[in-house]
């Protein structure tokens, strides 16, 4: 039995529960939520927006959408190599605890996936190198041991607690590096490109932005046995959908729907 409840979508994507949205007795895909408290939550759904509560929605130059080569969801960014990027009105400032998890489908290597600023002030950016491995930039260069495949999908996570910078590819550990925190702060995250040398040449989805360390548990839950957060295609992260909730009964369902608000 399943009994159905109206959320609104970023509700049910950041809740951590598993739902089947319907439409009337049709199950049309299972959404696995993303871990919760994020910063930005960005499906690339075809548009930009941001489907966390803070509504840093995104502002589009150049990049198209794919549905022919995505990871999650109804499509996929794709970043031309010529300077599409989006940006977002976020930045990481002083925060001492970060996380960024995106999936990556480099076209080349060597690129670079996203930034804060450019200049000598840089607090954060991403970049590749040309043998696949990942560097970050926050205050000092730290580099990955393990590497991004070309022509391939690759759930790249990085997290930074102020002290040490931890790598992950593919949900399994890619290198340690000590690093801390200078630089100044930015208006906006691009993602696409750090400045205007090398921008990213390839897919992107799913990109996550938290202020806080994840758990193990939480990179697994995005990382979904290599299938990725699912995700509905919605123009507004303030539409409200139908969800069916396995399992619940006229009995519990008060308690699920509790655990939402």
């Amino acid at each position: 039995m399943s009994v159905s409840i109206i959320a609104p979508y970023e509700v049910a994507l950041a809740s951590g529960l598993e739902f089947y949205p319907s439409s009337g007795s049709s199950l049309l895909s299972r959404l696995i939520g993303v871990p919760g408290a994020a910063a930005g939550i960005y499906p690339l759904d075809n548009n930009v927006l941001d489907f966390s509560s803070n509504g840093r929605n995104g502002t589009n130059v150049g990049t198209t959408f794919s549905t022919s080569i995505k990871k999650a969801g109804s499509h996929s960014g794709y970043f031309n190599g010529s300077g599409a990027y989006f940006y977002v009105p976020y930045d990481f400032g002083t925060s001492t605890n970060i996380t960024v998890a995106i999936w990556l489908y480099p076209l080349a290597l060597g690129k670079k996936v996203m930034g804060e600023a450019t200049g000598t002030s840089q607090r954060l950016f991403i970049t590749t190198h040309a043998d696949g491995r990942v560097y970050l930039y926050r205050g000092s260069y730290g580099l990955s041991t393990g590497a991004l495949t070309a022509n391939a999908w690759n759930l790249l996570i990085i997290d930074n607690d102020g002290v040490t910078t931890h790598f992950f590819i593919n949900n399994s550990a890619a290198g340690t590096v000590a690093q801390t925190i200078s630089g100044t702060p930015a208006s906006y995250t691009y993602i696409g490109k750090e400045d205007s040398s090398a921008p990213w040449y390839g897919y992107g989805d799913s990109v996550l932005f938290y202020e806080r360390i994840l758990t193990a548990a939480e990179r697994t839950q995005i990382w979904n046995n290599g299938d990725g957060v699912s995700s509905f295609a919605s123009n507004s992260p303030a539409a409200t959908h139908k969800f069916s909730i396995p399992g619940a009964t006229i009995d519990n369902v008060d308690a699920c729907i509790d655990f939402l608000e």
